[in-house]
């Protein structure tokens, strides 16, 4: 910490500031990889690995979502969620069940993380786009999976999907 305790107070504004933007540009790469839906559905597919699909028995993503944006975030969940509980398909059904939504506490104007706990862990991916949206089956109109997909993509600043591993 002396780095941040030595040189003027611009130059360390600086330097914070450019190591805030890394990381936050690092974490909004998974949403990057996820842009709007061409005119037939859901985004062509990334070349690189699916941060939202685990091989482990549990795991977590926080998202960050922007403070002004927590409503909305939080109703395009309750429908994913309740089509998943509806689904006749066991998966689909389980992944759902097996998904805990927690909220935490934040400064008043902050951005405020989520923390979705997925235990066990289903073996599909959690990727909200195209996944859960256009591809799983949860919604046949691609007119409601591409409405819901907007509404969730502007309130997220950030994304970041972990595999748990137990501790004995």
């Amino acid at each position: 910490m002396r780095f941040f305790g030595s040189g003027s107070t611009l130059g360390r504004r600086v330097v914070f500031s450019l190591g805030v933007a890394a990381v936050l540009g690092i974490a909004l790469s998974a949403v990057t990889r996820a842009q709007t839906p061409p005119a037939g559905g859901a985004p062509a597919a990334a070349a690189q690995a699916d941060p939202f699909k685990f091989t482990s028995d549990a795991a977590a993503i926080v998202w960050t979502i922007k403070a002004d944006q927590t409503q909305q975030f939080e109703d395009v969940w309750k429908v994913i969620r309740g089509r998943m509980a509806a689904s006749d398909k066991p998966d689909l059904k389980a992944m759902g069940d097996s998904l805990k939504i927690y909220k935490m506490p934040s400064p008043a104007g902050q951005p405020v993380p989520y923390l979705f706990v997925m235990d066990p862990a289903s073996k599909l991916t959690y990727e909200p786009s195209p996944f859960l949206l256009f591809n799983s089956g949860l919604f046949p109109e691609n007119k409601e999976a591409t409405e819901l997909f907007d509404k969730l993509k502007v309130t997220i600043q950030g994304i970041d999907p972990k595999p748990l591993v137990p501790v004995k």
